[in-house]
């Protein structure tokens, strides 16, 4: 059996055959967006759930390291979270890249950006005169 349309009775509407026409990717991003919603909604009423346990289950670690952290228990995992803390300079990322000598085009982007978001910055100072200072329509 071959499907040439696809009629939506409650809509009226008949689609072409192109609408039948999904990729396994797409399927399985729609999927993984219920099942994303289906945690979030778990969590957020307290009822677990399979697709809310990892985060349930994160969550207690979370509160574990925060007691660990703020008291004198200790225990194994804890370790490296307080290593964390006592040296943080060890942990630091090298962060975002210096621009090159010179600055080049995109240097120049990122201070055009800056000039126009100083001047949108200045321009909402003033309120219209909404606070009655600046204008002389009085």
């Amino acid at each position: 059996m071959k499907v040439h349309k696809v009629y939506d009775k409650d809509a009226g509407i008949v689609y072409p055959q192109d609408v039948l026409d999904t990729k396994e990717e797409e399927l399985l991003a729609k999927f993984m967006s219920g099942v994303s919603l289906l945690a979030a909604a778990s969590l957020g009423l307290g009822v677990p759930t399979k697709a809310s346990v990892v985060h349930s289950i994160n969550n207690a670690f979370k509160t574990l390291l925060a007691f660990g952290i703020g008291t004198d228990y200790k225990f194994k995992r804890l370790a490296p979270f307080e290593e964390a803390i006592a040296n943080p300079g060890a942990f630091a990322s090298a962060g975002p890249a210096a621009p090159a000598a010179g600055g080049g085009a995109a240097a120049a982007k990122v201070e055009e950006k800056k000039e126009e978001k100083k001047e949108e910055e200045e321009e909402a100072v003033g309120a219209g005169g909404l606070f009655g200072g600046g204008d002389d329509d009085w």
